[in-house]
């Protein structure tokens, strides 16, 4: 019955594995072949923006966020362009920081990490600011296995619609500044739940096949063992035979004797320690015949 009772946790086993094996095959048509951490930092010498009347410190100022997705341009005949996500929105600022991590994903080398800064409005339309473009052919040709941390900090400039580069003038003089987003980025290879499932499916069956025959190899040794006393025990018999019938009877008398002896020591060690350490007196007198009081022998 035990038996039976663990073949059959086994057959449910395997088919709740299967189960999740189906379903991690769908789970993986839908995931990049890698994944990309991108940590947005901070952006500088973003272009005015905001322009309030009746409030002199606020003029020139803008509220920025960004916006963090993947692009791709043959997909993007077909279905245009949408960020994935975005960061909080810094108030009255042309330097914001943000110091947010972002996870994307993607299959080809043909993809583009895009990081457009937009300054929000409550009243209208958000306003663009600028854009970075990251190729991940790069990243994807100086990929090292094993990699934890996150690379080093760089900085890259903001292009506007027209491919044009993103300038911003200092207050009081000519000279223009480049605009510019600093991030850093790590990327990995996915995380494939299919490759994972069938991993444990093979150590299973490995782990199976090796209790299997840690299992026969103790039967096995059983039956060598037993196989050994059985001789063993036909030895004594034949050298029990072969004796002379007196020297046969001492060594049947002192196998009794030994029997005997530990038979008594097993009866020792299991009284208390006051009766153990008590000798025993024995008597040859029947204990059934008590002598009565004030009778003597005649």
């Amino acid at each position: 019955e035990d038996a039976e009772g663990g073949e059959g946790r086994e057959r449910e086993g395997e088919e709740v594995l299967d189960h999740d094996l189906e379903r991690a095959k769908e789970k993986a048509k839908r995931m990049g072949d890698w994944t990309l951490d991108i940590k947005i930092i901070q952006a500088r010498n973003l272009p005015k923006s905001d322009w309030a009347l009746m409030d002199s410190f606020l003029v020139g100022l803008a509220d920025p966020y960004a916006a963090v997705g993947m692009r791709n341009r043959r997909r993007e005949r077909k279905k245009p362009y949408a960020p994935e996500f975005k960061t909080t929105i810094k108030k009255s600022t042309l330097n914001p920081s943000w110091n947010e991590v972002f996870r994307l994903q993607f299959s080809g080398t043909q993809d583009e990490v895009s990081i457009q800064i937009w300054d929000f409005d409550k009243w209208k339309f958000d306003d663009y600011l600028g854009e970075a473009l990251i190729p991940t052919a790069p990243l994807v040709a100086s990929w090292k296995p094993g990699r934890t941390e996150f690379g080093d900090s760089m900085w890259y400039e903001l292009y506007d619609k027209h491919g044009s580069v993103v300038t911003a003038a200092k207050t009081g003089k000519q000279l223009e500044l480049i605009s510019a987003v600093e991030i850093q980025l790590k990327l990995d290879k996915t995380y494939d739940p299919e490759q994972a499932l069938n991993d444990m499916k093979r150590a299973m069956d490995t782990f199976r096949s090796r209790a299997e025959a840690d299992k026969l190899a103790e039967q096995r040794a059983a039956a060598l063992a037993e196989a050994q006393r059985k001789r063993m025990r036909m030895a004594r018999t034949d050298a029990t035979q072969q004796m002379d019938p007196q020297a046969r009877a001492q060594s049947q008398a002192l196998h009794a004797g030994l029997h005997q002896v530990t038979e008594r020591d097993h009866y020792m060690h299991s009284l208390p320690k006051s009766r153990a350490n008590q000798p025993i007196v024995r008597t040859t007198e029947d204990p059934k015949k008590k002598k009565r009081p004030g009778t003597t022998k005649s």
